[in-house]
């Protein structure tokens, strides 16, 4: 249900923002037939209003054979893929979430974790259809980032734990805006910079942030010679890195303790 509203959310917010992610000047029943909240979802093609049979998560595209009930128009796949997409890592973030979930700062903090991964997903597909972060996203994610740590100060048992956390957030934030600043934008774009302070602050430990630049950089790279396989691109292609940067977050965060202690483990 979360994917399905996802996907809704990515493509109402697309039709408010240009291609800078900024907004647009709407009338104002414009604003009220794209609102997420006053909004009633429709077919993108023929316009005709969704009934809730339509609006199953994953059921209804399989039913429907991928077309619209209404003008047999194609579906696409990338409704029941975020659907799943977001079953998946809601229930994989929680099985191996590497501190028991036994005390309400605990909770917090993994609701909050997942309220910041559904905000990847969107983020992630608006970085691969237009190469757009938009930090119109980006910042209730941060906003939402701070408050549950700075309640970490009043509730939490160990205090280091909020300022290694915002540590994180401004190292990799500064290291990002440094790249920025000096390939003059033509490395990564300042959205990457703003979403590299909202990786920072889910991450524990400053330590952390190599193996979140590490296991973005090779899944940059591995996409790239993908497309060269596929659609002959050279290697001095545009990519989207946001998506890769979020994927090294993930690992950072679910597995980045047992990935550290290894590689210790390993040198001696």
């Amino acid at each position: 249900m979360i994917g399905s509203f996802l996907n809704a959310f990515e493509w109402r917010f697309s039709q408010m923002i240009d291609d800078e992610g900024n907004r647009k000047i709407l009338s104002r029943k414009k604003l009220k037939e794209i609102s997420i909240v006053y909004g009633r979802s429709e077919c993108v093609s023929c316009k005709h209003i969704l009934r809730p049979m339509d609006l199953m998560p994953v059921l209804s595209w399989i039913s429907l054979r991928g077309k619209c009930r209404y003008c047999s128009s194609p579906i696409s796949i990338q409704y029941p893929l975020i659907e799943l997409l977001t079953a998946s890592l809601f229930v994989f973030s929680y099985i191996f979430w590497p501190v028991k979930i036994n005390s309400t700062t605990s909770f917090i903090f993994f609701f909050s974790w997942l309220i910041i991964l559904a905000g990847f997903i969107v983020l992630a597909l608006f970085d691969f259809k237009k190469f757009l972060l938009p930090f119109l996203i980006v910042k209730p994610l941060l906003i939402v980032s701070l408050l549950v740590l700075t309640g970490c100060l009043f509730f939490a048992n160990d205090r280091s734990f909020y300022f290694l956390h915002l540590i994180s957030g401004l190292i990799l934030g500064g290291i990002l805006y440094l790249l920025y600043i000096f390939s003059n934008g033509k490395w990564l774009g300042g959205g990457d910079v703003s979403l590299g302070a909202l990786i920072g602050l889910q991450l524990s430990s400053p330590t952390f942030i190599p193996l979140v630049l590490l296991i973005s950089s090779i899944g940059g790279l591995l996409f790239l010679v993908i497309l060269n396989k596929i659609k002959k691109v050279g290697f001095k292609a545009k990519i989207p890195f946001g998506p890769f940067l979020m994927f090294g977050c993930l690992i950072a965060v679910l597995f980045g303790t047992k990935i550290i202690n290894w590689y210790l483990g390993s040198l001696n």
